[in-house]
């Protein structure tokens, strides 16, 4: 640019920025020809410029080109070598995988034949056994036989004389029974069994009051037979005479066709096994009524003869036959308890017998499988044990 002051022209020089004084008449073609000239030179320096720098962007894009080349070799060298590796790893692997499926196969046949030789082994062993357990198992059933033919005379001979004694042992457990029962049910009562050998009843009891006092006795004779003889009425008459009683009772599973309870029968009262203890009650507390009647009004000969009409007549016998019926009742409610409770543990029982001897079982499986190296049970070895000592 030219600032103009006056008749000096100053302009700048574009390279150094000097202000430079011409005169208007001489400066003005010379600073057209020098702009000229400097933007001629300027655009050829650009243009070498832009060329050197074109040059050498190339030469750098030439290098980068072959030092990526050189890369690219080199990468794909690296992967050749990896790929080769990588090859050689999968077929050492491979060769790896069919040895280890070689020595599976190896180890499954050798297992399967040490299998089959343990099974072989283990079938001569238990064929071995079971001969040698039936040769012993032999000469036991023959000493067994011989045993039981021993046993079995001697059964007979038993059976002979229990059949001969059997009777005889019904009665003593009834009449043991019965003297229990009294014992229990009047313990201020005096009971006392008459002797076997001793011609006479089985039972006298003393009825005592509670006083102390002696009220009188009861004669009691037991009979456990299938048929009804009437001889016993006239004996027990006779014992109760000899005893000095003031009642006799005859407990007897066999009674007269009319008598289906109890009743007073030829001069002695006659029962069923189980009205004998309600009997007992009634006639005890009679013969402590009369008793105490005799007290108070001794030589009243009349009243006594109604005491005894009384005890003879159909009024007691009501009574003492509601009294019964009701401990009949109460007797029939327990028994039916009982047979209850024997069923819940019969069936337990069974049950338990069932759980044992399945397990004993499942145990006895499984040694015959595993053989010596079954774990042994303490438990299953006693119950084992004991099966063998029933056998």
């Amino acid at each position: 640019m030219s600032n103009q002051t006056s008749s000096t022209l100053q302009t700048t020089c574009p390279k150094c920025g000097t202000q430079i004084k011409l005169e208007d008449t001489i400066a003005a073609p010379l600073i057209a020809q020098k702009e000229k000239e400097f933007a001629a030179k300027l655009k050829t320096e650009r243009e070498a410029t832009q060329k050197s720098t074109a040059d050498q962007v190339k030469a750098e894009l030439a290098l980068n080109m072959e030092d990526q080349a050189k890369q690219l070799t080199n990468l794909k060298r690296l992967s050749e070598i990896q790929d080769q590796k990588l090859k050689t790893a999968q077929e050492q692997q491979a060769k790896f995988l069919t040895k280890e499926r070689q020595l599976a196969d190896k180890e499954r046949e050798l297992n399967l034949t040490i299998e089959q030789r343990v099974t072989t082994e283990r079938e001569q062993i238990i064929k071995k056994v079971h001969e040698e357990v039936a040769q012993t198992q032999g000469l036991k059933l023959k000493e067994k036989d011989e045993q039981l033919l021993s046993m079995q005379k001697k059964i007979e001979e038993l059976q002979k004389k229990s059949t001969q004694g059997s009777q005889q042992l019904q009665g003593e457990a009834m009449e043991l029974q019965l003297e229990e029962n009294l014992k229990s049910r009047f313990p201020h009562d005096t009971i006392k069994p008459i002797a076997k050998g001793i011609s006479g009843a089985d039972i006298k009891q003393h009825v005592t009051t509670p006083t102390g006092q002696t009220a009188g006795a009861i004669l009691w004779e037991l009979k456990r037979t299938k048929n009804w003889s009437n001889d016993w009425t006239s004996k027990l008459k006779t014992d109760q005479r000899n005893e000095g009683a003031e009642l006799a009772i005859l407990v007897s599973q066999a009674r007269p066709n009319d008598i289906d309870t109890f009743d007073f029968y030829d001069g002695v009262y006659v029962c069923a096994p189980r009205y004998a203890l309600p009997l007992a009650l009634v006639a005890r507390q009679t013969l402590i009524g009369i008793a105490k009647t005799k007290r108070s009004q001794s030589g009243q000969k009349d009243k006594m003869a109604l005491v005894y009409d009384y005890l003879t007549g159909n009024q007691f016998k009501h009574r003492v036959e509601a009294i019964c019926e009701q401990f009949q009742t109460m007797q029939d409610d327990l028994n039916k308890e009982k047979a209850a409770m024997n069923r819940m543990w019969a069936k337990r029982d069974k049950q338990i017998n069932a759980v044992i001897e399945n397990t004993v079982g499942l145990h006895g499986d499984l040694e015959g499988i595993a053989g010596q190296s079954m774990p042994q049970i303490e438990g299953l070895e006693i119950d084992l044990l004991a099966n063998e000592e029933k056998e």
